[in-house]
């Protein structure tokens, strides 16, 4: 069971209504800022781009987005989720003041800085949230059967048959590899809620978002059986809400 608090996984996913809410003029704590930073950096420009662009319609862009504006709504979109946008319920109040306060004054936003106090005073109904990892046993054997004959009709093509990546098979697409000590590093300290979304969003390269949710799932834990993450008895889920609090790590045994 984890216990640390984590980085943001993934950012904003369908932010698509105007500001209602009067917006912070607060100062921009620059401490925050660097965090938040390094925060998005990490975790968010997979989907949203390093210049906050995002990546159309699955991922909106951040960049010149009045949404931004509407501190309220904007810390319940983190951290409850929203359509695409899987859950951070287990962000500490300094982590999502931090993320925030960079969306809201990078790349020509200047929507004004935002405390740890604020952050924590919209977040006064928000209940302890029990995480998890993928080494607590989140799949079945029988899913990720399921999930195998998906992968090699959908993704093998890209990814390699033994889902190491193609980028040495000329007769590949070059796909990045999708399990193992590659993966885990690639997707280190962020939920399987997000690795869930970009792929159901984004996959396969040449149908994006023609997988079901239950087939991403199967997918899933096909990946997390090749990684050698032990199975359990009960089936990885297609819930945001839930797959939101299974972080993906190194082996901490």
């Amino acid at each position: 069971m984890m216990t640390r608090m984590l980085p943001v996984a993934g950012m904003i996913g369908a932010l698509v209504f105007g500001a209602t809410a009067a917006q912070s003029q607060n100062a921009v704590d620059e401490a925050l800022m660097a965090q938040g930073s390094e925060i998005y950096g990490t975790a968010c420009a997979m989907c949203h781009q390093p210049a906050g662009q995002g990546m159309p319609p699955a991922f909106p862009a951040l960049a010149g987005n009045d949404y931004l504006a509407n501190l309220d709504s904007l810390v319940g979109t983190i951290r409850d989720g929203r359509e695409a946008m899987p859950p951070f319920s287990h962000f500490s109040d300094e982590e999502l003041a931090a993320v925030i306060t960079y969306i809201r004054n990078s790349w020509g936003n200047d929507f004004g800085g935002v405390s740890v106090d604020e952050v924590a005073l919209l977040s006064t109904d928000q209940d302890e949230v029990t995480r998890l990892s993928v080494w607590d046993g989140i799949y079945t054997d029988e899913q990720a059967e399921r999930g195998q004959a998906i992968y090699i009709g959908q993704c093998a093509m890209c990814h390699g048959s033994r889902l190491d990546g193609a980028a040495d098979d000329p007769d590949q697409r070059n796909g990045p590899a999708l399990a193992r000590a590659r993966m885990i590093r690639s997707w280190n300290g962020q939920s399987v809620a997000s690795l869930f979304e970009y792929t159901r969003s984004t996959m396969p390269d040449f149908n994006p978002g023609s997988l079901s949710g239950q087939q991403t799932s199967d997918i899933l834990a096909y990946m997390f059986q090749v990684s050698n993450m032990p199975s359990g008895d009960e089936e990885l889920t297609d819930s945001l809400a839930l797959l939101g609090r299974i972080i993906i790590e190194p082996d901490p045994r």
